[in-house]
């Protein structure tokens, strides 16, 4: 009789158990309203010219999501085809800028330092803005845009 009970109590477990699958939340990417682009997009470096911009990124604002809510940028940089594994830090960048610029001598310390590329070699770099909607009532997921640009260095003189 205690068997018929448990093997009752057993069954009864496994219906309750076998409840529909919740429900899985999806967030689906928005569209790039940004555009980023970079210029130029490509570029020879020069020692001689190491304190003036050699590229600028620029991009328009990200779509709005919720009114009133703030839109965070940040832009990462790294060696194409890396997914940013090997990026520079992401940098904040002021949502009334829209631009980041970088000299020839940054771009140089970037890729010889940072990425290990010899002097004189041609890499391809992809820059990434990410826009962060601030909310505090829901969760939105960010706006990416890329762009790539192809850089040669130069070899120092000594």
């Amino acid at each position: 009789m205690n068997k018929k009970y448990i093997v009752s109590l057993v069954f009864v477990l496994l219906l309750c158990g076998c409840n529909k699958d919740p429900e899985e939340i999806v967030y689906l990417t928005p569209p790039d309203t940004m555009h980023v682009g970079v210029t130029p997009q490509e570029i020879t470096l020069s020692e001689e010219l190491n304190a003036e911009v050699a590229i600028t990124f620029s991009w328009n604002q990200a779509a709005v999501r919720q009114e009133l809510a703030p839109i965070k940028y940040y832009f990462k940089l790294d060696v194409a085809d890396r997914k940013f594994a090997t990026s520079i830090p992401k940098r904040e960048i002021d949502p009334e800028n829209l631009s980041i610029s970088f000299t020839h001598q940054e771009l140089f310390e970037l890729i010889t330092n940072h990425w290990k590329i010899k002097p004189g070699e041609t890499v391809e770099l992809e820059g990434e803005v990410i826009a962060y909607t601030e909310s505090a009532v829901a969760y939105f997921k960010p706006e990416l845009s890329k762009t790539r640009v192809l850089i040669t260095t130069y070899v120092p003189k000594k």
